[in-house]
């Protein structure tokens, strides 16, 4: 179904919301434990992106407000059996997404495949690093960066992140702040370098 405006307060999602062409407004965080697909998310509070039992999918045009978006399902024994993901294509300043345990977190573009894609290209998987048994290739989060360079005639313009975006691998939203991106320890960034800037313009 396709949804007009949504104000709520609370945000709830174990099946889908198919909300591409509305703006949903949360005032106070909330779960998705489903698929959830928002064309402009209005959030204040924080917005929990899967459970240790459940993974969930939110792809996202816009982000506005100071709302938190923490993406976290468990390990299986030490292993990565569904991740979450979250795609955002713009964020605004004093927004947040955070990529813990199992997750992969995108900006720059709200197509979730694409960042999926970028991953599986990378050789690496996720699983968690603490465990002796985890292998080589093993990263607890991931940060996908799409530039959103787009070219019209002689102009080149980028789309800059504005909030704040981590790969932390953490159990629980860190609560850091700040702009631009993080990746901590354990973590993976991957960058597609035919959409970023790499002359300084």
């Amino acid at each position: 179904a396709k949804y007009g405006d949504i104000s709520m307060g609370t945000l709830t999602v174990e099946g889908t919301l198919a909300a591409d062409k509305s703006t949903v407004k949360v005032a106070s965080g909330g779960t998705v434990n489903g698929v959830a697909n928002i064309k402009t998310l209005d959030l204040t509070g924080t917005l929990n992106v899967g459970a240790k039992d459940a993974a969930g999918s939110l792809s996202v045009g816009e982000l506005k407000g100071s709302g938190y978006i923490f993406a976290d399902p468990a390990w299986v024994n030490g292993v990565s059996n569904e991740h979450s993901v979250v795609a955002v294509g713009k964020l605004a300043s004093g927004s947040t997404v955070e990529a813990g345990r199992n997750s992969l977190v995108a900006v720059g573009t709200s197509n979730a495949a694409e960042a999926e894609t970028a991953f599986k290209q990378s050789g690496f998987v996720l699983a968690d690093t603490n465990e002796e048994t985890a292998p080589w290739n093993a990263v607890n989060s991931v940060v996908y960066v799409n530039g959103g360079k787009t070219v019209s005639g002689s102009a080149t313009t980028y789309t800059a992140v504005d909030g704040y975006v981590l790969a932390t691998g953490a159990d629980e939203g860190t609560a850091k702040t700040g702009d631009g991106v993080y990746v901590d320890d354990g973590a993976l960034l991957i960058i597609d370098a035919a959409t970023v800037d790499t002359e300084g313009n």
